[in-house]
């Protein structure tokens, strides 16, 4: 991750400095899902996705807050994790999972009833992803970053460095 705040090309211009930034640490901490309010469950159907090889905001949050709810008694939640993704490539696979997700919402599908975890080579593989969808976003992928989606993949950084590359031509 050190790639992100050190050397020429780094991400943030304050480098670790930033992490040293009130407005910053105020921000990050209100957000934070894991300081809600001992007593909030979401009341609504919810579906996490997360990259398992996520090295920005690493899965072990997002397994906590998973169990956390689950441990509250949720209604539904659904967790969709992707073996082959990192933080920003989980961008372009969970997407095309989350839109599945929410059109079967919005068309009457009922959600998972209480807890339900499924870890996936990829979540293109998501149940109910159309192939226009698939493509679309796989293509995206392809043209930003040069490189493909799923298996295989065992690192984010490569897609991160890209990303980051094709970001800077325009700021």
């Amino acid at each position: 991750m050190s790639q992100y705040f050190t050397g020429q090309n780094r991400a943030f211009e304050k480098g670790w400095g930033l992490l040293q930034d009130e407005v910053f640490n105020k921000t990050i901490e209100d957000n934070l899902l894991l300081k809600l309010d001992k007593t909030y469950l979401p009341q609504v159907p919810v579906l996490i996705y997360h990259g398992t090889i996520d090295e920005i905001i690493p899965i072990k949050d997002a397994n906590a807050q998973y169990q956390i709810w689950c441990d509250r008694g949720i209604q539904s939640l659904e967790f969709a994790e992707d073996l082959s993704a990192g933080h920003l490539a989980e961008t372009f696979t969970g997407a095309p999972a989350a839109l599945s997700w929410i059109d079967a919402r919005f068309s009457g599908k009922p959600a998972v009833n209480g807890c339900q975890r499924t870890i996936r080579s990829s979540n293109v593989l998501y149940p109910g992803i159309s192939i226009t969808i698939r493509i679309y976003f796989e293509g995206i992928s392809k043209t930003i970053f040069g490189v493909n989606l799923g298996s295989g993949v065992n690192a984010d950084k490569s897609i991160s460095n890209k990303f980051f590359a094709y970001i800077r031509k325009y700021i």
